[in-house]
């Protein structure tokens, strides 16, 4: 798939200097979606579920989360626990896109403080490693809501560097002492069939990963 930079986005590659407000369209990681290791999930065989993380060097499916989206009660988080080595790599594919149009795309994970991870990006095996930064490509939207006080808190939108994204469906941002977190993978091109996949794993040497989904806007008009 090719991946273009283009180098009218500021922010570290977050928007266009003349963007004001943006949807995203979340999709949540689900059985349906995501492979594991380029192999469909299957439940005590390739993954464990809806069991938490053992040490048993599977990822989790964590469909029994109170803090999940698209809501608590639907969604599921992909959970590698710290103890766990060497897990596959997760692969997440979006489909109904306009073929061959550009995507800006995105990652969202869960943390507690600053210490759970994920490695994430746009190509199999060369990811990004994210952990309270790289700057301008990691943003904790539970900080970033405008009321984050309710417990969970859950938003439409979220105001980054000026700009205001909306979300496709409103999703929890933060739950007891974790808070939901977006990454910016970059800018890609889906497929002629429409399809754009996402790679994600845990972060090399890490705590806890637990990634809840994807999410995409297209850049119609860039200049």
């Amino acid at each position: 798939m090719k991946i273009k930079t283009l180098k009218w986005l500021i922010a570290g590659g977050l928007v266009s200097a003349p963007l004001l407000h943006a949807q995203i369209t979340y999709v949540d990681a689900d059985l349906t979606n995501t492979l594991v290791g380029g192999n469909s999930p299957v439940a005590e065989g390739n993954i464990t579920s809806p069991d938490r993380p053992n040490g048993d060097n599977l990822w989790a499916y964590d469909n029994d989360s109170n803090f999940a989206n698209p809501t608590p009660s639907d969604g599921a988080v992909w959970a590698g626990g710290s103890n766990d080595t060497g897990l596959p790599e997760l692969t997440t594919t979006m489909t109904g896109l306009v073929p061959s149009g550009l995507y800006e795309v995105y990652s969202f994970g869960w943390t507690a403080g600053t210490t759970w991870d994920m490695s994430a990006g746009l190509q199999s095996g060369t990811l990004t490693q994210f952990r309270n930064g790289p700057a301008g490509r990691y943003f904790p939207l539970g900080n970033l809501t405008a009321d984050a006080s309710p417990n969970p808190s859950t938003s439409s939108e979220v105001t980054i560097n000026g700009v205001t994204y909306s979300f496709s469906a409103p999703l929890e941002t933060s739950e007891d002492n974790r808070d939901l977190y977006l990454c910016v993978l970059g800018l890609t091109f889906a497929d002629g069939s429409g399809n754009i996949p996402v790679y994600i794993n845990t972060y090399d040497g890490g705590d806890r990963t637990w990634y809840d989904g994807v999410g995409y806007r297209q850049i119609t008009s860039p200049p």
